[in-house]
Formats: structure tokens, C-alpha cells, sequence
């Protein structure tokens, strides 16, 4: 091999090192901002009587927050969140109503239905 093949050859190792390099740590940076943006959901989720529905529903909390994609788990919140009919919700749990009764929920297709998994 002639020293010009060679140093082309070590240049563009050189920039496959850095690839893999950059996506790597790209794919790292996005894993912990997407645990931030589920942590943060998590606490939004704690202040919210949907909590409450998916354990009537039998729906563990973290398989909820971590099996879904993000778009979906963020609309059920925000659902939630504008709800006109928190105390009417508050007065079904209270008295322990089935999910059945909870058919003016704006998430009762989601609780209602079997937990599907993202991808």
C-alpha cells in the first residue's frame, strides 16, 4: 500500500472512531433526559387521581410510565389535569365504584382496555 492509501485509510478511522464516539454519547444524553422527562411525569402523575384509576385498574404505575410512548403517557396527564369532573371522580372513589362507573373519565378507554406496550 502506497503512504497516501495509508493516511486516507487512518483519516477515515479516524472519523469512524469519532462517529461511533458522538452517537454514543447522543444515545446516552437522550436515555437520561427521557428518565428526567418520565421522573417528572411520575411526580405529575402522584398529584393526580388518575394514580389512583390505574391501581383500581390494576395497572402498575411504572409499567404505565415506562411502557408507553411519551406522547400518549403525556396526554392522559394533561387529560387528566383539565378534567372537569375531578369531584365527581374523588366522590367514585370514595365510595368504591367499579371502572364501570367511571365512564365519564376522560381516560376510561385507557382503563378500560389492556395495557399495550410502546414499539
Amino acid at each position: 500500500m502506497d503512504p497516501i492509501s495509508i493516511v486516507v485509510l487512518a483519516v477515515m478511522a479516524g472519523c469512524l472512531v469519532l462517529t461511533v464516539g458522538a452517537l454514543a454519547r447522543a444515545i446516552r444524553a437522550n436515555l437520561l433526559r427521557g428518565q428526567l422527562v418520565r421522573a417528572d411525569m411520575a411526580q405529575r402523575l402522584d398529584r393526580l387521581l388518575l394514580k389512583r384509576l390505574l391501581s383500581l385498574a390494576d395497572t402498575d404505575v411504572r409499567h404505565f410510565l415506562h411502557s408507553r410512548y411519551l406522547h400518549e403517557v403525556e396526554r392522559e396527564l394533561r387529560a387528566c389535569e383539565s378534567c372537569d369532573d375531578r369531584d365527581r371522580c374523588r366522590d367514585c372513589l370514595r365510595v368504591g365504584s367499579t371502572l364501570d362507573g367511571f365512564d365519564f373519565c376522560p381516560n376510561y378507554a385507557l382503563l378500560s382496555r389492556p395495557a399495550q406496550t410502546a414499539g
